[in-house]
């Protein structure tokens, strides 16, 4: 273990060395830091700390550049196809029991039909992006929450 400890003091004392002697002239805490007992063991993770965040932010900019998305990216939902696919009640597959209804209410505007209609086919693309994968639960659900409070304000 001594062995190893003595390496870490080289090391230490090779990183001291290769610091320029007019930076600790120029900035007063390091000169105080340096002359303290335990200051080399600061310095040193203190730039062990930098030297790890400058690797990780050149590998992200190296990652954005390349075009890979970040695993902290949500998916953004594509716009929808034409003709979204409704499922049938013999269809397997997740949530096959959902289904839309439409009420035979004559005396509705038919404006409010319409808008009724577009987003029931909005929330038949939002629900079939979510069937291939292509959002997220959190997505769906919140797009799905915000179409029926759109379609309850027209109804209303």
């Amino acid at each position: 273990m001594s062995d190893i400890l003595a390496k870490i003091e080289t090391y230490i004392d090779w990183l001291l060395a290769l610091m320029p002697p007019e930076l600790v002239r120029l900035v007063p805490p390091l000169e105080s830091l340096l002359q303290h007992p335990n200051g080399r063991y600061i310095f040193t993770g203190l730039v062990l700390v930098v030297m790890l965040l400058a690797l990780w932010t050149a590998l992200r900019l190296i990652q954005m550049m390349l075009g890979e998305p970040a695993a902290d990216a949500r998916v953004v939902p594509a716009p929808p196809s034409p003709e979204p696919r409704l499922e049938t009640a013999g269809e397997t597959g997740a949530g096959n029991d959902f289904q839309f209804f439409k009420r035979g209410d004559k005396s509705a505007a038919d404006d409010a039909d319409a808008a009724l209609s577009a987003i029931e086919q909005e929330m038949l693309a939002v629900r079939q992006l979510f069937a291939d994968g292509h959002i997220v639960k959190d997505v769906y659900v919140a797009e799905t929450r915000r179409l029926y409070s759109k379609a309850k304000m027209l109804k209303a």
